[in-house]
């Protein structure tokens, strides 16, 4: 059962940056677009 739960919170640290990471380039790239403009 603990490797079970240390292996979901990996998965799980693994996987959310991911998106938020994603998010954070689009939003930095349009921001600086704009700038640019």
């Amino acid at each position: 059962m603990e490797i079970l739960s240390i292996t979901a919170g990996t998965w799980f640290w693994f996987f959310v940056p991911i998106p938020l990471l994603v998010v954070w380039a689009i939003i930095t790239f349009i921001k600086e677009g704009r700038e640019e403009e």
